[in-house]
């Protein structure tokens, strides 16, 4: 366990490790339930859990994007454990 702030750093750096082609745009918190909300320089937006694996979500939006039918403009939400909903815009 660690901290928000822990979570981002971790994030950012495994994003760059990953897909050094994408980077975030900047970082939302979505209502009173501590979830974030990341804008990637892809168009794409991602929901994550700050208390999840930051490593293993970016492994899966890593497998998610080489799915060409995820395109830019699409919301990724990888807050439920095991699971990813993608939905457009």
């Amino acid at each position: 366990s660690g901290s928000v702030s822990q979570y981002i750093t971790r994030w950012e750096r495994d994003l760059t490790k990953e897909l050094s082609t994408i980077t975030v745009e900047r970082w939302e918190i979505l209502g009173s339930g501590g979830e974030l909300q990341i804008k990637l320089s892809s168009g794409h937006t991602v929901q994550v859990n700050p208390y999840a694996n930051p490593s293993a979500d970016v492994r899966n939006l890593k497998l998610l994007l080489q799915d060409t039918s995820i395109i830019s403009g699409m919301t990724i939400n990888l807050t439920v454990p095991r699971w990813a909903y993608v939905k457009a815009g």
